[in-house]
Protein backbone atom coordinates (compact mmCIF):
# COMPACT_ATOMS: atom_id res chain seq x y z
CA UNK A 1 0.00 0.00 0.00
CA UNK A 2 1.12 3.46 -0.85
CA UNK A 3 0.96 6.23 1.67
CA UNK A 4 -1.99 7.70 0.26
CA UNK A 5 -3.57 4.62 0.35
CA UNK A 6 -2.79 3.65 3.65
CA UNK A 7 -4.30 7.48 4.43
CA UNK A 8 -7.60 6.85 2.03
CA UNK A 9 -8.10 3.23 4.42
CA UNK A 10 -7.26 4.85 7.83
CA UNK A 11 -9.83 7.82 6.91
CA UNK A 12 -12.77 5.71 5.71
CA UNK A 13 -12.29 3.10 9.15
CA UNK A 14 -12.76 6.55 11.00
CA UNK A 15 -15.43 7.35 8.86
CA UNK A 16 -17.35 3.97 9.22
CA UNK A 17 -16.87 4.34 13.35
CA UNK A 18 -18.21 7.69 13.62
CA UNK A 19 -21.12 7.20 11.46
CA UNK A 20 -21.44 3.90 13.48
CA UNK A 21 -21.61 5.77 16.52
CA UNK A 22 -23.71 8.48 15.62
CA UNK A 23 -27.01 5.77 14.28
CA UNK A 24 -26.38 3.45 17.72
CA UNK A 25 -26.35 5.33 21.20
CA UNK A 26 -24.40 3.78 24.04
CA UNK A 27 -26.34 0.85 25.29
CA UNK A 28 -26.85 1.47 29.20
CA UNK A 29 -26.37 -1.19 31.68
CA UNK A 30 -28.53 -1.08 35.38
CA UNK A 31 -26.68 -1.98 38.41
CA UNK A 32 -29.61 -2.35 40.57
CA UNK A 33 -30.17 -5.57 38.40
CA UNK A 34 -27.17 -7.15 38.19
CA UNK A 35 -25.92 -5.20 35.45
CA UNK A 36 -28.35 -6.50 32.47
CA UNK A 37 -28.95 -3.90 29.52
CA UNK A 38 -31.86 -1.17 29.88
CA UNK A 39 -34.68 -1.98 26.83
CA UNK A 40 -38.10 -1.06 25.66
CA UNK A 41 -40.80 -2.63 28.76
CA UNK A 42 -44.42 -2.94 29.28
CA UNK A 43 -44.71 -0.66 32.28
CA UNK A 44 -47.74 0.63 33.81
CA UNK A 45 -46.14 2.92 37.08
CA UNK A 46 -43.31 4.59 35.85
CA UNK A 47 -44.34 4.67 32.64
CA UNK A 48 -42.21 7.63 31.71
CA UNK A 49 -39.13 4.96 31.26
CA UNK A 50 -41.20 2.57 28.98
CA UNK A 51 -39.14 3.54 25.70
CA UNK A 52 -35.65 2.26 27.83
CA UNK A 53 -36.52 0.83 30.93
CA UNK A 54 -33.95 -1.17 33.62
CA UNK A 55 -37.13 -2.42 35.49
CA UNK A 56 -40.20 -4.53 34.70
CA UNK A 57 -43.68 -4.05 36.03
CA UNK A 58 -43.55 -7.10 38.23
CA UNK A 59 -40.35 -5.52 40.11
CA UNK A 60 -41.92 -2.01 40.43
CA UNK A 61 -44.93 -3.66 42.13
CA UNK A 62 -42.69 -5.77 44.48
CA UNK A 63 -40.80 -2.28 45.17
CA UNK A 64 -44.14 -0.08 45.69
CA UNK A 65 -45.81 -2.74 47.80
CA UNK A 66 -42.86 -2.76 50.49
CA UNK A 67 -42.96 0.97 50.63
CA UNK A 68 -45.73 3.05 53.17
CA UNK A 69 -46.58 6.07 51.52
CA UNK A 70 -47.57 8.97 53.67
CA UNK A 71 -51.15 10.38 53.79
CA UNK A 72 -52.93 13.36 52.89
CA UNK A 73 -50.68 14.16 49.79
CA UNK A 74 -51.10 16.65 47.55
CA UNK A 75 -50.58 15.97 43.76
CA UNK A 76 -47.25 17.23 43.19
CA UNK A 77 -45.43 15.35 46.23
CA UNK A 78 -47.31 12.00 44.97
CA UNK A 79 -45.66 12.63 41.82
CA UNK A 80 -42.48 13.43 42.85
CA UNK A 81 -42.51 10.36 45.37
CA UNK A 82 -43.33 8.52 42.52
CA UNK A 83 -40.15 9.75 40.21
CA UNK A 84 -38.05 8.81 43.40
CA UNK A 85 -39.28 5.27 44.10
CA UNK A 86 -38.97 4.58 40.03
CA UNK A 87 -35.28 5.27 39.80
CA UNK A 88 -34.64 1.96 39.20
CA UNK A 89 -36.14 1.93 35.72
CA UNK A 90 -34.11 4.78 35.01
CA UNK A 91 -31.87 4.05 32.23
CA UNK A 92 -29.31 6.33 33.65
CA UNK A 93 -29.05 4.58 36.98
CA UNK A 94 -25.26 3.61 36.45
CA UNK A 95 -24.82 7.36 36.85
CA UNK A 96 -26.25 7.24 40.63
CA UNK A 97 -26.62 4.53 41.97
CA UNK A 98 -23.83 2.28 43.64
CA UNK A 99 -23.68 -1.15 43.33
CA UNK A 100 -20.99 -2.07 45.68
CA UNK A 101 -22.73 -0.27 48.72
CA UNK A 102 -26.12 -0.91 47.07
CA UNK A 103 -27.37 3.17 47.53
CA UNK A 104 -29.16 5.36 45.53
CA UNK A 105 -27.20 9.28 45.17
CA UNK A 106 -30.34 11.60 45.04
CA UNK A 107 -29.46 15.45 44.28
CA UNK A 108 -29.62 17.54 46.99
CA UNK A 109 -32.06 19.81 45.09
CA UNK A 110 -34.36 16.95 44.17
CA UNK A 111 -34.85 16.19 48.14
CA UNK A 112 -35.73 19.90 49.00
CA UNK A 113 -37.94 19.79 46.26
CA UNK A 114 -39.70 16.30 47.65
CA UNK A 115 -39.54 18.10 51.11
CA UNK A 116 -41.11 21.16 50.36
CA UNK A 117 -43.79 19.66 48.09
CA UNK A 118 -44.49 17.03 51.22
CA UNK A 119 -43.63 18.72 54.22
CA UNK A 120 -47.55 18.72 55.03
CA UNK A 121 -48.09 15.26 54.10
CA UNK A 122 -48.84 12.85 57.26
CA UNK A 123 -46.75 10.19 58.40
CA UNK A 124 -47.31 8.00 61.10
CA UNK A 125 -49.95 10.30 62.09
CA UNK A 126 -47.69 13.94 62.17
CA UNK A 127 -46.24 15.95 59.25
CA UNK A 128 -43.67 15.42 57.49
CA UNK A 129 -41.82 18.42 58.44
CA UNK A 130 -42.31 17.22 61.86
CA UNK A 131 -40.47 14.22 61.48
CA UNK A 132 -37.67 16.01 59.35
CA UNK A 133 -36.10 19.43 59.37
CA UNK A 134 -35.08 19.28 56.06
CA UNK A 135 -34.78 17.61 52.41
CA UNK A 136 -31.79 16.09 53.33
CA UNK A 137 -32.95 14.82 56.34
CA UNK A 138 -35.89 13.68 54.65
CA UNK A 139 -33.57 11.65 51.91
CA UNK A 140 -31.09 10.43 53.98
CA UNK A 141 -33.60 8.54 56.33
CA UNK A 142 -34.90 6.76 53.34
CA UNK A 143 -31.02 5.63 53.38
CA UNK A 144 -30.31 7.44 50.57
CA UNK A 145 -26.89 9.18 49.74
CA UNK A 146 -27.49 12.59 49.28
CA UNK A 147 -25.23 14.96 46.81
CA UNK A 148 -24.81 18.32 44.50
CA UNK A 149 -23.25 16.02 41.40
CA UNK A 150 -23.38 12.76 40.11
CA UNK A 151 -26.94 12.22 41.58
CA UNK A 152 -30.43 11.57 40.59
CA UNK A 153 -32.57 14.08 39.76
CA UNK A 154 -35.56 13.48 37.73
CA UNK A 155 -36.24 17.18 36.84
CA UNK A 156 -32.85 17.30 35.72
CA UNK A 157 -33.38 14.47 33.73
CA UNK A 158 -36.24 16.03 32.29
CA UNK A 159 -35.13 19.21 31.66
CA UNK A 160 -31.65 17.98 30.07
CA UNK A 161 -33.68 15.88 27.61
CA UNK A 162 -35.65 18.57 25.98
CA UNK A 163 -32.92 20.99 26.56
CA UNK A 164 -30.95 18.25 24.32
CA UNK A 165 -33.29 17.99 21.65
CA UNK A 166 -33.55 22.43 21.12
CA UNK A 167 -30.14 22.29 21.04
CA UNK A 168 -29.97 19.55 17.91
CA UNK A 169 -32.53 21.52 16.64
CA UNK A 170 -30.78 25.02 16.80
CA UNK A 171 -27.49 23.55 15.08
CA UNK A 172 -30.00 22.03 12.32
CA UNK A 173 -31.41 25.15 11.77
CA UNK A 174 -27.95 27.14 11.78
CA UNK A 175 -26.15 24.89 9.36
CA UNK A 176 -29.49 24.41 7.34
CA UNK A 177 -29.03 28.81 7.19
CA UNK A 178 -25.31 28.79 6.94
CA UNK A 179 -25.60 26.26 3.70
CA UNK A 180 -28.27 28.66 2.11
CA UNK A 181 -26.36 31.96 2.49
CA UNK A 182 -23.16 30.31 1.40
CA UNK A 183 -23.92 28.95 -1.79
Amino acid sequence: LSMMDYACAETQVVHVLEQHEFDKPPQKYCPYFNNRLASQRQLNACGWFQKNACCTQSEIDIIFADKSFPQNLQPECNDLLNQLMCYVCSPDQYLFYNQTRQTLTVCLTFCDQIYSACQDALFKGLPIRQWYRSGHEFCRARRYDVAMENCMNFTQYIVSSAISHQSCLFIIILLLYLQHNLL
